[in-house]
């Protein structure tokens, strides 16, 4: 093959000025050898900065509405806890870490989300939205789908207490030829493998599950979806459970036990049990079923409690948590299906 020389000179003069701008430059005595460690190098550190750059804009994410959003705070102490990882990181990036960079990691995922928006394709948003939602729960796919969250200018608030960060394996980008919700790819999990994860349950009744969290206040959430915060010693000072849509014959209701006030009178369909601005945190509670269709329903909770982690499931009024022990429920799960 013949080689032109001409061309072949004019990419090398080119490539020779982006080199002599390098720092530290590459000279003219430089040897091959020599230029092929400087730039393994330099796209080593710059691979390293596009990940801590990808990781901070997750860090600088909040809610239009509401600033910082629960729901994201405890993916926001993993990440952060990666960071120092990343940071740590001297020559080529871990294979979690270049994913960040590749954008196949699930944090870059949902930035591209939220600075995508309308310019992706419904193809696209549907199974980037089934990827979110398995992965960072449904109130967070939620809020991204409805254009809810922002990046802001400036991270703040970038220490906090380090939690356990589970990575798994890499999230290929959905396209528009992408693979139906059906048979997609099991997601990473962050954390604890109970929280934000949803299956696919025909049988699983829609609810809407409140929480008072200590420090935060009133959050929602859906059906088997863990409501409150994990290694942050945060408290649930009360909740309430309903029906997203009524069901004839069909009540839920609900009982709280309370730091320095011991039981409360059992409630029902979204009324508030425990207290509010108060300092009491939650320590247990139950729940149980009424009316002519209970029988056709079955309703199962559980919790997560403070210096315990997650108790056994409970149903049909037993009780969840301890009593006496001044231990906070820290975090909730509430599930009803259609027997």
């Amino acid at each position: 093959m013949t080689l032109d020389s001409a061309a072949l000179l004019a990419q090398f003069n080119a490539l020779c000025t982006q080199l002599s701008a390098m720092s530290p430059a590459i000279a003219e005595t430089t040897t091959l050898a020599e230029v092929r460690s400087l730039l393994t190098a330099s796209s080593q550190t710059g691979g390293k900065a596009a990940a801590l750059a990808v990781l901070d804009q997750f860090l600088a994410l909040q809610h239009a509405d509401h600033g910082e959003f629960a729901p994201l705070n405890d993916y926001k102490t993993q990440v952060r806890t990666f960071r120092k990882e990343v940071e740590a990181m001297n020559g080529a990036l871990s294979k979690d870490a270049q994913s960040l960079v590749d954008g196949t990691h699930p944090v870059a995922q949902l930035l591209q989300a939220v600075k995508a928006g309308d310019t992706l394709s419904d193809a696209q948003w549907s199974n980037l939205q089934t990827l979110l939602t398995k992965v960072f729960g449904s109130p967070i796919a939620v809020a991204v789908s409805r254009g809810k969250f922002v990046i802001a200018s400036k991270v703040s608030d970038r220490e906090t207490d380090e939690d356990v960060f589970l990575w798994g394996d890499r999230v290929p980008l959905p396209s528009d030829a992408a693979k139906t919700s059906a048979d997609a790819e099991q997601p990473i999990v962050f954390g604890a493998k109970s929280v934000g994860i949803q299956t696919a349950d025909p049988n699983l009744v829609p609810l809407r599950v409140g929480v008072h969290i200590q420090n935060i206040g009133d959050r929602q959430f859906g059906a088997n979806e863990f409501a409150g915060t994990r290694g942050q010693s945060l408290g649930i000072e009360g909740l309430s459970v309903a029906l997203v849509s009524p069901i004839a014959g069909l009540e839920i209701e609900y009982m709280a036990h309370v730091s320095e006030k011991g039981d409360l009178s059992w409630v029902s369909n979204g009324q508030y049990a425990g207290t509010r601005g108060e300092g009491l945190a939650l320590e247990g509670f139950a729940m149980r079923l009424s009316g002519v269709a209970a029988a056709n329903y079955e309703l199962t909770y559980s919790a997560h409690v403070q210096n315990v982690g997650d108790v056994p499931q409970q149903s049909s009024g037993s009780y969840c948590g301890t009593r006496g022990r001044g231990l906070k429920v820290e975090g909730l799960t509430v599930c009803l299906r259609k027997k």
